[in-house]
């Protein structure tokens, strides 16, 4: 993976030392698109709150479906996940999350594609994270 960082941020950085997630939004020109189910959360303390909801993440792989622009990824990271694989289809947040990468250098893996594709994506992941919505619940395992 190999974006470009965002220089400068108006905002400052976030606890992880990377920017907040706002103005990574803003850098890459992402919107949530209603036609993938995308709601792109915010609020760092909320997305933390939600990884530590999976249990003690320390030394563990977690499969997170949807990443968008890494907010939950961040989190989980953050809370002591040692690797997380994550599966997107919107090629738009491509940026965001190699940035994510630069930081936590070999920590996460993003794979483009469905997740759902027969035989793709396989791990043996003790944790499985999918962001909320109708049609997608959160699976946690």
């Amino acid at each position: 993976m190999s974006a470009t960082a965002p220089e400068a941020h108006a905002s400052g950085s976030s606890p992880d030392g990377l920017p907040p997630l706002r103005d990574v939004i803003r850098e890459f020109g992402l919107a949530a698109k209603k036609s993938l189910g995308q709601n792109f959360i915010l609020d760092l303390n909320l997305t933390r709150r939600i990884a530590r909801a999976a249990g003690p993440l320390d030394g563990r792989t977690v499969v997170e479906v949807g990443p968008g622009p890494g907010g939950l990824t961040r989190a989980l990271l953050m809370e002591g996940a040692a690797r997380v694989v994550a599966v997107e289809r919107d090629e738009r947040t491509r940026g965001a999350l190699e940035m994510i990468a630069q930081r936590y250098p070999g920590k996460l893996d993003v794979h483009f594609g469905v997740a759902s594709q027969k035989g793709s994506h396989t791990t043996s992941a003790s944790r499985v994270a999918a962001p909320c919505s109708r049609t997608r619940p959160v699976a946690i395992r």
